[in-house]
């Protein structure tokens, strides 16, 4: 899935600016009615593509990873190894979220349209990166079996809906879709492109939720 990351980066670097052009000459975007290019949306779509689905097949990989071991009772096994219970699952949290981390950032330098600065990207990649180990819980949590974690999986992406539909919502409401976490992360990347001061608060907002969140999933998983 995180070659899938690469060839959807590899196809969006190409074919948005394409489209843009193509739009423009035939006078679809802009027209007589809306003075709006579709590259005036390529901030959204860029942190859509690159932040959240990024993450997101991250997550789905390691979610069903730890599906196959809840369904082999391999989590059980480990009950009555040395090894605790709780450093297995950090261990299985900390690296999907590394991974989500450089996914979110290579996604976001292939497609190369409306990229921040180096460091500001690897700050907001950072914050976005916790989206990862949230979607592998959230399958391991609500699924028993690789048949069930399609359709969670499935459930889990439209969370993203809310990127492309925050967009679109004007002034203090936009908020509002903080209410799922990875959002602030690209909420804080457009705030970061407009010259917005406080782009940093709101990546660290969307990153702290989802900790909380991550933390709240993992004592669920183990519960079940």
């Amino acid at each position: 899935m995180m070659a899938l990351g690469v060839v959807i980066a590899v196809v969006s670097r190409h074919l948005l600016p394409m489209i843009d052009q193509q739009l423009a000459l035939r006078g679809v975007l802009p027209n007589l009615s809306l003075d709006t290019r579709l590259s005036d949306i390529f901030p959204m779509l860029v942190t859509y593509f690159g932040f959240f689905n990024g993450a997101q097949l991250v997550g789905v990989i390691f979610g069903f990873l730890l599906v196959e071991e809840k369904d082999q009772r391999t989590l059980i096994a480990i009950e009555v190894t040395p090894t605790s219970m709780k450093r297995y699952a950090l261990c299985r949290l900390l690296l999907p979220t590394a991974l989500g981390f450089v996914t979110c950032t290579m996604m976001v330098l292939i497609i190369n349209q409306a990229v921040l600065p180096l460091g500001k990207l690897v700050l907001l990649a950072l914050c976005a990166s916790p989206t990862s180990p949230i979607i592998a819980l959230f399958l391991a949590t609500y699924s028993d079996n690789k048949i069930e974690a399609f359709a969670v999986a499935k459930f889990a992406g439209i969370g993203g809906l809310t990127i492309l539909f925050g967009w679109f919502v004007p002034g203090p409401a936009q908020w509002l879709f903080g209410l799922f976490p990875p959002f602030l992360a690209s909420k804080a990347y457009w705030m970061a492109l407009e010259g917005e001061p406080l782009w940093w608060l709101a990546g660290l907002a969307g990153f702290a939720l989802q900790i909380g969140l991550v933390v709240l999933l993992a004592h669920q998983f183990q519960r079940g």
